[in-house]
């Protein structure tokens, strides 16, 4: 009997240290990630503007039915893939259904490039709004950010967002925009996107992005903004 209550009495205590040790460890863990946050944002942040930045078209580009060449179409590719590949990470862990990857969004950036009547955009800002970033596994992390996109270019003009790209429809302006002209408008977008992160030994990188506008705006601008 006391054999037994001594196997029985070293499993219990076995047991405690496991759950001790368990818990020693996912509170660790939550404090480092909670510390990481800051950075977490910064990096979203770093990223959606980076990348929405690279959009704004050449100069020389910058006027009705502008055809890039097949050299600059090149460089563009390149330089949109070249802040993918800064930024994401290929991790098949816990995907969204809707989100892309990191190679179907590099897709979206062909097909973007591709397309030949795309407008242009003379400048493009953001403004960060709210970050909710949770904790979403090991090394997970699942951020749900909210930000104003506006650009100003023609009234054809085709945003690409950081993982999908959008045309304006007439539904979007103030006024029916008139057709084949250079006049400028502001488009402007409340965005919504939902980022997977993964911790790597090169810092936190996307694997996963889902990104939507919840409403868009056009109207002309005015001589005054045009001047």
């Amino acid at each position: 009997m006391k054999h037994r209550l001594k196997k029985i009495n070293r499993g219990i205590v076995l047991a405690v240290i496991l759950i001790i040790g368990l818990t020693i460890y996912i509170i660790c863990d939550y404090s480092k990630f909670k510390k990481e946050t800051p950075l977490i944002e910064q990096t979203l942040t770093d990223y959606i503007t980076e990348f929405s930045e690279a959009t704004v078209t050449p100069e020389k580009y910058q006027k009705l039915n502008a055809v890039y060449s097949d050299e600059d179409s090149a460089a563009l590719t390149n330089k949109l893939y070249g802040i993918i590949d800064n930024y994401w990470t290929i991790n098949n862990y816990n995907n969204n259904d809707w989100g892309l990857t990191k190679s179907e969004t590099k897709g979206e950036i062909d097909s973007f490039v591709k397309h030949k009547e795309r407008g242009f955009i003379k400048e493009v800002s953001v403004d960060m709004n709210k970050f909710i970033v949770k904790k979403d596994g090991p090394n997970s992390a699942l951020v749900i950010v909210s930000y104003n996109l506006s650009c100003i270019g023609n009234q054809d003009a085709r945003m690409l967002f950081p993982n999908d790209h959008y045309y304006y429809d007439e539904e979007h302006f103030d006024d029916e925009p008139p057709k084949q002209t250079n006049a400028l408008y502001k488009h402007t977008n409340e965005m919504h996107s939902e980022i997977k992160l993964y911790r790597t030994k090169d810092g936190w990188k996307i694997y996963d992005a889902w990104t939507y506008s919840n409403f868009t705006h056009s109207r002309k601008l005015n001589d005054t903004e045009n001047s």
